[in-house]
């Protein structure tokens, strides 16, 4: 389905409907969206794809459909823009979940970690593409050094539920629940119900 979102469609999924019994009360299913410019929603202008737009989007998304206090699952890049909402929208949220991402790019401290766990070639598409993100040749360099390194096991990573609550999850890649997907769901759902 989608839903017109600050100028643009966004297209939006829920699983089934949208309400459940669990108990003796009615649970809302999870609502999952594709972002300006990505997936099955309309692109808008190039100009608009920046993590504040799709954070503000997010929000009035949420409007839109009548979503009170979501909880927030940002994965990967998808972390940057739940960053972002909930700084800009303090208190929208019942919860935020950060999974496999971090507060800022630090184009250096990447290009270091490639260069130290892959080859120079991987660097050298990292750095290109930190730098020149709007080149799609610099984005299909990155795609073709980069994206193998992403879900290597040995480093370890985390998922950050709450500015007091760290889970760690040892010798795991980018996208903890390829790696660990029972304990990650395990994680995620006692969080959800605290």
């Amino acid at each position: 389905m989608r839903v017109e979102v600050n100028g643009v469609r966004l297209f939006f999924d829920v699983e089934g409907a949208k309400l459940v019994p669990d108990g003796a009360v009615m649970r809302e299913k999870p609502t999952l969206i594709d972002l300006r410019g990505c997936g099955r929603s309309d692109p808008g202008p190039a100009s608009a794809w920046i993590v504040s737009q799709w954070a503000d989007d997010l929000r009035a998304f949420c409007d839109i459909l009548e979503i009170e206090r979501p909880i927030v699952l940002g994965q990967s890049g998808g972390g940057f823009v739940a960053i972002k909402y909930g700084a800009r929208h303090r208190g929208h949220a019942c919860k935020l979940i950060l999974a496999s991402t971090q507060a800022r790019v630090v184009p250096g401290r990447i290009v270091d970690v490639v260069r130290r766990r892959s080859t120079p070639e991987a660097a050298a598409a990292a750095d290109r593409w930190l730098r020149e993100p709007d080149d799609p040749s610099a984005f299909r360099g990155w795609s073709a050094h980069g994206v193998p390194l992403y879900n290597h096991a040995p480093q370890g990573l985390w998922y950050r539920h709450s500015p007091d609550h760290l889970e760690s999850f040892e010798r795991c890649g980018h996208g903890v629940w390829r790696d660990q997907p029972a304990r990650v769901l395990n994680v995620i759902r006692e969080f959800i119900q605290s």
